[in-house]
């Protein structure tokens, strides 16, 4: 910000006005600027409210303005210079800007996130696996020469695919949803805010019900369709019942 209105401030300066008169105004100017927005951002990160986080932007943008523009409208000597110096700051700006934009230092990092909750909720979940889809429906099956057995559907929302597991990947699939559970116990032991924390209780108890959906029984209300097949002498050989896994559906285990 002080370098952009320096260099307009050599082109364009004149007997009245030096280099020292130039930065003085944008170091006055950012004193200002620095000292609300970082107050309204403490704000913002103690109560965690973005009421104080869209003030402290506005108090910013306001006094990128003033430092940016306020100096030639304050000081100027006539209209075609003042309109000048502004037109030749902004053109300067989005120079930098553009220059910056192109300029890479280590690809190997990403650019900090600015939010403090989004960082520290991409710090938190990055290592929280998720299943292929939305448990769809359940399907428990018995037959006479085999036992009982569960199976269970994912829909892909974003493909609009099903996948089907048997008791080999309903056994990786809560393992996964157990392992999962101590990572989010492990990392909101070092949260900071009180949304995130909020926001990670809500996801464990989404890998819990998950976990422990097939210990229990689904609820009758579940139920949508069944398959009973009897061989030549009446016998039955095998029954396959179906169930919608909803919000009904894991309310019944809380």
């Amino acid at each position: 910000m002080a370098s952009i209105i320096y260099i307009v401030g050599k082109i364009i300066k004149s007997t009245r006005q030096g280099y020292l008169d130039v930065l003085s105004y944008v170091f006055i100017t950012a004193l200002y600027g620095i000292f609300f927005t970082y107050f309204f951002n403490d704000l913002f990160i103690t109560n965690e409210d973005y009421t104080f986080r869209f003030i402290a932007n506005c108090f910013t943008n306001f006094y990128l303005l003033v430092a940016l523009f306020g100096y030639w409208i304050i000081t100027r000597t006539n209209a075609k210079k003042t309109i000048f110096a502004l037109l030749l700051t902004v053109l300067i700006m989005n120079l930098m800007l553009a220059l910056g934009s192109i300029v890479t230092i280590d690809e190997s990092n990403d650019s900090p996130e600015i939010d403090p909750f989004i960082a520290e909720i991409n710090r938190s979940i990055e290592d929280i696996k998720d299943a292929p889809g939305l448990p769809y429906t359940r399907i428990i099956t018995y037959e006479s020469n085999k036992g009982k057995f569960d199976s269970v559907t994912f829909i892909n929302i974003g493909h609009d695919t099903l996948f089907k597991y048997d008791e080999v990947g309903i056994k990786v699939f809560k393992e996964m949803a157990l392992a999962n559970i101590k990572k989010i116990d492990s990392a909101s032991t070092k949260m900071q805010f009180k949304k995130t924390k909020d926001m990670f209780r809500y996801l464990r108890e989404y890998h819990f019900l998950y976990a422990t959906m097939f210990d229990y029984p689904p609820c009758d209300s579940c139920f949508v369709s069944g398959l009973r097949v009897m061989d030549k002498d009446s016998t039955l050989v095998k029954i396959s019942k179906t169930y919608i896994i909803d919000s009904v559906y894991l309310r019944n285990r809380v």
